[in-house]
């Protein structure tokens, strides 16, 4: 059973101050919490850039991407919509190895809220030259789907780009 002492109700309450005391019977404890907030900020976009395709998304993930280190390290994009599907904004998550790219789903999905965003499209690049995703790309998107789901926002598509060519889990019908 999980129970809140009065001495840790105390604590919570006032650890938004800058330092708490903490005290327990003959215990004293001074701590110093910072509040870990994402904060993200964005210039705005030119007027009413939508992305309503596959076609139209990777048009603008070749503006956007650092084509040093396309064919080199995998990249990580994720771009902002509105319920419109006008961007918002984007950013680079991470840049990664020659065959993989780390992702943090809660990072990514703490980004969308907080930019208010209702869309989001993910993508990434194989430097190897084969858009096909592989396993772990599949179990990325289906958790990214699920969870994004669960928050009230919408992935419209996790698209993978290779010097060959683009891989739409969208178009072949791996997002429902």
């Amino acid at each position: 059973m999980n129970t809140i002492t009065n001495n840790s109700r105390n604590l919570f309450e006032t650890s938004f101050n800058s330092s708490t005391i903490y005290k327990d019977n003959s215990i004293t404890i001074y701590k110093e919490f910072k509040s870990r907030m994402l904060q993200v900020s964005f210039k705005p976009t030119r007027k009413n850039i939508k992305i309503e395709s596959t076609s139209d998304c990777v048009r603008f993930l070749n503006i956007i991407w650092d084509n040093n280190l396309f064919n080199i390290q995998e990249q990580f994009y994720v771009v902002f919509l509105d319920k419109y599907n006008s961007l918002i904004s984007w950013t680079c998550l991470n840049t990664g190895s020659a065959d993989e790219c780390m992702i943090d789903v809660k990072l990514l999905l703490a980004m969308a809220i907080t930019c208010l965003a209702s869309k989001i499209i993910v993508s990434h690049n194989h430097p190897i030259g084969n858009p096909n995703p592989s396993d772990p790309d599949r179990v990325l998107t289906k958790k990214l789907n699920d969870d994004a789901k669960y928050l009230g926002l919408k992935l419209i598509d996790h698209v993978i780009l290779s010097q060959f060519g683009h891989y739409s889990f969208m178009e072949k019908g791996g997002l429902k």
